[in-house]
């Protein structure tokens, strides 16, 4: 079976980026960074709050695929304050004005904007750094389950394989395009059969919590719901799509949702308490599996 070689990165960034890396820190990007958010601190003090535009929301590929829209926002966003102030610049030298505050303002207005643009190039080669690393961990702990299910498949119980890969395919499919995915009654029997190969490769998911329900107990509490996207957060994401379409969407969600007792019974069995991408990942595996699986069935 495959064993995902194919899908193996390095861990570290090439020697260029690196020296750009060093760079950017011999250039003081690191206290610059450290200052912005002791700022953000001190503006977020009454609702300890913090800029989503600064924070990845989840370290994970998906994740950083949508931050790529802020980093790029804020590079043009930087990008555009500093072109603004070239017509100013012009315009005072062929007046021939002497040296003074606007010169003064416009000085530190451009090495701000120089400073914000290098910190986001310093925070993508990091992230891509980082993600590299975690990408071969991953990398290599799916070649590991993968070759579970593959040493206990002969032993699994029923027939052919395909139901249970479409059933796969189709939830990646709704991961991938940010599309809702519904489960029902015929879906109940594919997952139980699933969770079935996992019990016996010894890859059973952790146990769902018990969920205190939760009362929306104000206005402002449901008209919070009513828009859960902020204006930023659209803004960034048109952007993205337009200007990166193939680095992920920034507002692009996807909800399985189980339609019926027994099948909400069987998805539990199946993801348990496991988040987004601990799911991706073992329906990436399944699929890898499940489709050597099929191919090896069909084949004469």
């Amino acid at each position: 079976m495959d064993d995902f070689s194919r899908r193996r990165t390095p861990e570290v960034l090439n020697r260029l980026q690196r020296l750009e890396l060093r760079l950017y820190q011999l250039l003081g990007v690191r206290p610059f960074r450290s200052a912005l958010f002791a700022i953000e601190r001190w503006r977020r003090r009454k609702d300890g709050g913090k800029n989503q535009n600064y924070h990845l929301d989840r370290l994970s590929a998906e994740g950083a695929a949508a931050f790529q829209g802020y980093l790029l926002y804020h590079v043009l966003l930087h990008t555009a304050s500093l072109l603004l102030t070239v017509p100013v610049a012009v315009w005072r030298r062929r007046r021939g004005s002497d040296w003074g505050g606007v010169d003064w303002l416009l000085t530190l207005l451009t090495v701000f904007n120089l400073w914000c643009i290098m910190l986001q190039r310093y925070n993508a080669l990091r992230l891509r750094q980082l993600l590299l690393r975690r990408q071969a961990v991953r990398t290599r702990r799916m070649e590991r389950h993968a070759a579970r299910l593959v040493d206990v498949l002969p032993r699994a119980s029923g027939g052919s394989w395909k139901p249970e890969l479409a059933l796969v395919r189709r939830l990646l499919d709704g991961l991938r395009q940010g599309k809702d995915v519904f489960l029902n009654g015929p879906d109940a029997s594919g997952l139980t059969r699933l969770a079935e190969l996992l019990d016996l490769a010894g890859l059973t998911p952790r146990t769902r919590p018990a969920a205190e329900p939760e009362t929306l107990r104000s206005p402002d509490a449901l008209a919070s719901r009513a828009r859960p996207w902020s204006g930023l957060e659209v803004r960034v994401d048109r952007l993205q799509r337009l200007l990166r379409p193939r680095k992920g969407s920034l507002l692009a969600r996807c909800a399985f949702v189980t339609e019926d007792a027994g099948t909400e019974t069987a998805y539990l069995r199946l993801f348990g308490a496991s988040g987004p991408a601990a799911v991706v990942e073992m329906l990436l595996v399944l699929e890898r599996v499940l489709g050597q699986q099929t191919a090896e069935e069909d084949a004469p």
